[in-house]
C-alpha cells in the first residue's frame, strides 16, 4: 500500500479529519504521513508483530503517532498471529499462509503461530473516547473482514484496504465476497488501485434525492400508481424522490434530430431544473416494438447494425444533456409483453411488429449498446431487462407489468433496489 497514490483531500479538504486509523502498520511510516498532512487529527498505528512493534515505536511516538502493539480483529483478548521474516518482514496473519504465497514469493517464510494482544475497533474506541472514525487505512493480509466485523456500528468514512491477498491466506474471502460485505454494510467503491481498494461509506439516502425521469411512456413506471403519465410534471406522481415528465411517443432515432419537437421539449424542462439534478431518460421501446425489426426486412440490413445505428443517435442527446452538467441516469429498455404481431397499428392499440422473440432481441442489442457507452462516459445505466428476460428471449416475468407494453408498480421494488446500488445510496 502506498500513501500518496490517493488523493485525500478530496474526501477531507473543507472537513479534516480527526481520526486515522492505520490498521496493520508495520513501520508506521504511513500513519506518520497522515500526521504530517493532518497534525489535528489522532492518528492510531496497530501492528501485532512484536519486533516490528518494538523496532519503530520510538519513531512513531516522536512523530506524535499512537503505535499500539495489537492485533485488530473481531475478537477481544488474544489471537494467534504468525509473524513473517526475514525479506518480508510485513506479511504476517491471522491466518494461515495457502501454497500460492510461496510459489510468488519464494523467500517467505513465517514464524509458528504465538499469542498476541487482540482488540476490536469497537473497544478499543470505547476506551479512547473515540465517537467516530474518519478514515481506515488497512493492510492485514487476508484478515479485512474481521476487522470490519471487529467495528459493531461504527461507519468510518473512508476506508482504504488491501484486496490483492484474499487467495493468499485461508481466509475463505474473495475480492467479490469483500466487496458485497462492504457494500451491505454501506459502502461504495470509490476506486481500484494495484492490489488496493478505496471505499466510501454511503451517507446519503435515496429519500434525501430528487430524480426527474424524462422520456417516453415508459416514464410512467417511476409515477408509482399503474396509470400513464400525462405530460408534465405528472399531476399523480406518488413516489417523492421521482418527478415524472412523459414527453409522448418519442423515438430515440429522432431525439438528436435539430429542431425535433422531443428535442425542443426536453431542453425545455432541463432548463428548469437545478444543474447537477440526477435526470433519468427514457426513449428507445418503440423503436424497438415498432420499427427497428421492421427496418430490417425493408434495408435488408443485420438487427445489431440498425440497432447500433439508433443507439448511437441517441447517445448524442445523452451526452449533451450530461455537458449540461447533469448526473445522467439511462433507463433500460424492459422486456417486451408476449405478443407476436406483424402489423403497425394505431396508437391505441398498441401496436407490435415481429414475434416478441425478435423484439426482445433488439431490445437486447439496444441495452447492451447503450450500457457499453454509458460505462466509458460516466453515465449510469439502470436497466431491469435481465430479471425480465430469459436468455432465449422470452419474457418470464409478465405479474410486473401493467398493460402490454409498460412495467408497473410491482416492478418498484427491484427497480429502487438498482437505483440503490446504482447511486450508492441507502
Amino acid at each position: 500500500m502506498s500513501f500518496d497514490v490517493v488523493n485525500w483531500d478530496r474526501f477531507f479538504k473543507d472537513n479534516p479529519p480527526k481520526v486515522i486509523m492505520d490498521v496493520g502498520s508495520y513501520d508506521g511510516s504511513d500513519a506518520i504521513l497522515f500526521k504530517k498532512k493532518y497534525p489535528d487529527a489522532r492518528v492510531f498505528a496497530f501492528e501485532a508483530d512484536k519486533k516490528n512493534y518494538e523496532d519503530f515505536k520510538s519513531t512513531c511516538a516522536a512523530n506524535n503517532v499512537s503505535f499500539v502493539f495489537t492485533a485488530v480483529s473481531n475478537v477481544d483478548g488474544e489471537i494467534m498471529f504468525s509473524s513473517s521474516v526475514g525479506q518480508f518482514p510485513y506479511s504476517g496473519s491471522i491466518f494461515e499462509a495457502e501454497p500460492l504465497v510461496f510459489q510468488k514469493y519464494p523467500t517467505m517464510r513465517f514464524k509458528s503461530p504465538e499469542k498476541v494482544p487482540c482488540t476490536t475497533l469497537d473497544t478499543f474506541c470505547k476506551k479512547e473516547g473515540i465517537s467516530g472514525i474518519d478514515l481506515i487505512y488497512m493492510d492485514v493480509q487476508s484478515a479485512e473482514a474481521t476487522v470490519l466485523e471487529g467495528l459493531h456500528d461504527i461507519r468510518p468514512k473512508v476506508i482504504y484496504c488491501e484486496t490483492c491477498a484474499f487467495k493468499e491466506y485461508k481466509s475463505g474471502m474473495t475480492e467479490e465476497a469483500f466487496d458485497a460485505l462492504m457494500e451491505g454494510k454501506g459502502y461504495h467503491v470509490i476506486e481500484r488501485l494495484p492490489g488496493n481498494t478505496l471505499y466510501k461509506y454511503n451517507d446519503l439516502k435515496l429519500e434525501d434525492i430528487k430524480i426527474h425521469c424524462i422520456g417516453d411512456s415508459h416514464v410512467s413506471v417511476f409515477n408509482g400508481m399503474d396509470k400513464i403519465s400525462e405530460n408534465w410534471p405528472c399531476p399523480w406522481d406518488s413516489i417523492p424522490y421521482f418527478s415524472t415528465y412523459r414527453l409522448g411517443p418519442v423515438l430515440a432515432y429522432n431525439l438528436v434530430t435539430p429542431g425535433h419537437h422531443s428535442m425542443s421539449n426536453l431542453f425545455h424542462i432541463l432548463g428548469g431544473l437545478p444543474k447537477e439534478s440526477y435526470v433519468l431518460l427514457s426513449f428507445g421501446e418503440i423503436d424497438c416494438r415498432m420499427h427497428l425489426i421492421r427496418q430490417k426486412e425493408i434495408q435488408k440490413k443485420p438487427l445489431e447494425a440498425l440497432v447500433q445505428e439508433c443507439v448511437h443517435r441517441y447517445f448524442q442527446t445523452l451526452l449533451e444533456v450530461k455537458n449540461k452538467g447533469f448526473k445522467v441516469i439511462v433507463w433500460g429498455i424492459p422486456g417486451t409483453s408476449n405478443v407476436d404481431c406483424f402489423e403497425l397499428k394505431d396508437e391505441s392499440t398498441s401496436p407490435h411488429y415481429g414475434t416478441y422473440v425478435e423484439r426482445n432481441q433488439a431490445i437486447r442489442f439496444f441495452n447492451n449498446e447503450l450500457s457499453a457507452l454509458c460505462k466509458t462516459n460516466g453515465m449510469y445505466f439502470l436497466s431491469i431487462f435481465e430479471e425480465l428476460v430469459d436468455e432465449a428471449n422470452r419474457t418470464k416475468v409478465e405479474e410486473y407489468y401493467m398493460d402490454l407494453n409498460h412495467v408497473g408498480k410491482k416492478a418498484m421494488p427491484l427497480i429502487i433496489k438498482k437505483i440503490k446500488k446504482l447511486l450508492s445510496v441507502r
